[in-house]
């Protein structure tokens, strides 16, 4: 993609102007960016024949989390379809197709929501939240990689022509979706929305979309913010508290999947202080990538402390001194992997498997 470049779908005119630009400087009518970074309704990975896409849709309606943020059964079919492009581009890569997970779709239907609404675009939301924060709060225990899009049409002469975006027409839905996801993917290797599509370790996935009409006058702003919540589920959980009070203690457990790949490896807690709320213009200048922990590590325990037991069993504990968040990562050591004598796992090595955000009061 040409920073400030046209795109070869570009239509310019007396009435339209669209242009493409990664938010480092610029301006124009069209802006698209696009950033990197249990409660669970999802299909497997693989294809989804006619059966299984009615089936999801079943138990879309039947699913309660966030449930102003379900998606129609038209919309999710034009999502389910869009997976299967997503799919295709990590088949070509030789990595496993990710299944759909409904959860994440609407964490990720709010944010585009709330994006195209008051007009920012990014990580953020309003309340200051980021990705792990935004998901883990709404019920996410899984560790959650965040692309983002946004793409915003202004005409400054509207006569009521043709929509550039529209929630009804799932051609234009679609379209829009498969041109975010195409952006991404034309970073090429070492992009980071291209390279977090392509990631071997997500096995789900959740898409958010909306357009907002904003119109003031003769002028016409079409909004389309879509967003992609890849997720990394290889840990089934046993219940655990999602809030505490200070000083006591957070207590996880839980199962690592015979098919992840790895084993419990390491626990790395970190505090999240409450967040301030933002305003768009203020979400708009907040850097284009975000970090997946803070800089206040609470705690880290490695495999002798995680009660490692049969059956891929562990069970850790730790206190919540400060009123605040606490978001809990469990990283898994790959099977083969071998620290070097005196060395820790490199990244490579590890798989992270959770994202689990404790509220403390």
């Amino acid at each position: 993609m040409k920073v400030c470049g046209f795109p070869k779908n570009a239509r310019v005119g007396k009435k339209k102007l669209i242009r493409l630009f990664a938010r480092t400087g610029g301006v124009g009518a069209v802006f698209v960016m696009f950033l990197a970074g249990s409660l669970f309704l999802a299909f497997p990975a693989g294809a989804c024949d006619e059966a299984c896409v009615k089936d999801l849709i079943v138990k879309n309606d039947e699913f309660a989390p966030l449930s102003e943020y379900r998606d129609s059964a038209e919309v999710l079919g034009a999502k389910l379809r869009h997976l299967d492009e997503i799919n295709e581009y990590r088949k070509q890569a030789g990595t496993a197709p990710v299944g759909y997970d409904l959860l994440a779709g609407r964490v990720a239907n709010k944010q585009a929501r709330e994006a195209a609404l008051n007009g920012f675009g990014g990580h953020w939301n309003m309340a200051g939240l980021s990705p792990f924060m935004r998901y883990g709060l709404n019920g996410g225990v899984d560790h959650v990689s965040e692309n983002a899009y946004e793409k915003t049409a202004v005409i400054k002469n509207y006569k009521g022509e043709t929509e550039e975006c529209s929630m009804a027409d799932m051609g234009k839905l679609l379209a829009d979706m498969r041109e975010a996801t195409d952006e991404f993917m034309n970073e090429g290797e070492g992009g980071k929305h291209h390279d977090n599509i392509l990631e071997k370790d997500h096995n789900f996935v959740g898409l958010g979309f909306y357009c907002e009409k904003v119109q003031d006058g003769t002028r016409v702003e079409f909004r389309v913010r879509y967003y992609e919540e890849f997720l990394n589920r290889y840990i089934t959980f046993d219940d655990f508290k999602r809030e505490v009070a200070a000083g006591e203690a957070i207590k996880i457990s839980g199962a690592v999947s015979p098919d992840a790949g790895g084993s419990a490896y390491m626990t790395v807690s970190y505090y999240v202080s409450p967040p301030a709320e933002l305003t768009p213009d203020e979400i708009n200048e907040m850097p284009q990538y975000y970090r997946d922990y803070t800089n206040e590590r609470q705690m880290v325990l490695g495999p002798g402390d995680m009660g490692l037991a049969p059956g891929g069993r562990f069970s850790v504990g730790f206190k919540a001194d400060n009123p605040g968040f606490y978001y809990v990562q469990i990283l898994l050591k790959r099977d083969g992997a071998a620290p070097e004598a005196g060395k820790v796992l490199t990244p490579k090595e590890l798989i992270y498997a959770s994202g689990i955000v404790i509220t403390v009061h």
